[in-house]
């Protein structure tokens, strides 16, 4: 690498969006520089590890390390006025924040640009201006007024808006809007706008094929319905601690797995191994609190051996679905090395209900040590 690819590489790690939690830009941008220095990785944790071929295993290691995300902050509130309340990720001298260009990510990943602003010295009383400068009283403006304008841009976009897509999202962001802003009864009324499950985008794609295509669609719908439903009903569990007081919890997490192991039936989930991980991970606590203790570590075996299947799709290789109801669906695949390793930082995966002494007991057990081990081994 030569002097000038050196400096555009550098300029484009730094340039990289990486606020503490986010990094998955600048982690992506440092793999795709990665490739003639050794054997490089990334884990769950958004960490990039790159491994020097030229050490056979007879010389010392020794490791650079260095940061991949940057100081940022997180959104903590949207006041009345429209402007965004923030709060520091990492450290900051609060007087070098003010007047500065901000990009704010939404839910949608997108980028927004903003500027920070806090009150001119000429509106502080004296005795305000002697005072520090503190982050609580610094805001982000992104040149909405208030709420309410958002609400009605967004009701503006699905009533004149010819782009599908774009009405689309405007829904999704208006039905938060009404709840947010406590009229339900609107965001229901705006929710009723969008098609039925039957009408949906995967269905209608189905239907409009036939042969190897439409057994593509009718599979990649299958996959998608079985993903969407291990996420609503983890979170129809949470939201009720009273779940967790019988063996309901354990048995409808055992049927989520089920519906997996019947649409893809002969193991191979492709990218769908990380939702086995999620589960198995997460209903490893829920069978130790029910006192289902050798269970526990045999759903944990089984989130390792998913873990395992997982990373076998990073070859750089094509992959397909082989199960005859998924069989002509391409499996997406990304840089899933190390996932094993990270799985005791990620257990239980889902933290509600809280842990307590759950997970101080399961740790205790001598057979946590064991699968700690088996995870971070390079098998």
């Amino acid at each position: 690498m030569d002097k000038k690819q050196t400096l555009e590489m550098i300029a484009a790690i730094s340039n990289a969006n990486g606020a503490p939690g986010f990094e998955d830009e600048a982690a992506r941008i440092i793999l795709s520089y990665a490739g003639g220095l050794g054997q490089a990785e990334m884990d769950r944790m958004r960490n990039v590890y790159i491994r020097r071929r030229e050490n056979t295993g007879n010389r010392p290691v020794v490791q650079l390390d260095a940061h991949s995300d940057e100081v940022g902050f997180m959104v903590q509130a949207i006041c009345p006025n429209g402007t965004l309340r923030i709060a520091p990720l990492g450290g900051w001298v609060s007087h070098n924040v003010p007047a500065h260009k901000f990009w704010v990510r939404n839910r949608d990943g997108e980028y927004i640009s903003g500027i920070t602003a806090s009150t001119p010295p000429h509106f502080l009383s004296a005795e305000a201006r002697r005072a520090p400068l503190e982050i609580a009283n610094i805001t982000v403006d992104v040149g909405a007024t208030s709420r309410e304008e958002a609400v009605e841009v967004c009701e503006s976009l699905v009533s004149t808006a010819g782009d599908h897509e774009v009405v689309t999202r405007a829904v999704s962001i208006l039905v938060l809007l009404y709840r947010n802003l406590g009229e339900t009864e609107k965001a229901a009324a705006c929710a009723g706008r969008m098609p039925e499950l039957k009408d949906c985008r995967e269905v209608l794609l189905a239907a409009s094929a036939d042969g190897k295509e439409e057994a593509k669609y009718l599979g990649d719908l299958l996959l998608k319905l079985a993903g969407q439903l291990t996420k609503h009903l983890i979170y129809a569990l949470m939201a009720n601690r009273a779940h967790y007081e019988s063996d309901l919890a354990m048995e409808k997490i055992k049927g989520v797995i089920a519906l997996f192991d019947l649409v893809c039936d002969d193991g191979n989930l492709g990218e769908y191994h990380d939702e086995l991980i999620k589960l198995n991970l997460y209903l490893s606590r829920v069978q130790w609190e029910r006192g289902d203790r050798d269970e526990a570590f045999v759903s944990l075996d089984e989130a390792l051996r998913h873990a395992r299947a997982l990373e076998r799709l990073s070859d750089g290789g094509e992959h397909f679905f082989t199960a005859p109801l998924v069989s002509f669906v391409q499996c997406r695949t990304a840089p899933w090395e190390g996932i094993a390793g990270t799985l005791p930082e990620d257990w239980p995966f889902w933290g509600m209900p809280e842990c307590g002494p759950i997970e101080t007991e399961i740790k205790a057990d001598p057979r946590w040590g064991k699968w700690v081990r088996a995870c971070k081994s390079n098998q």
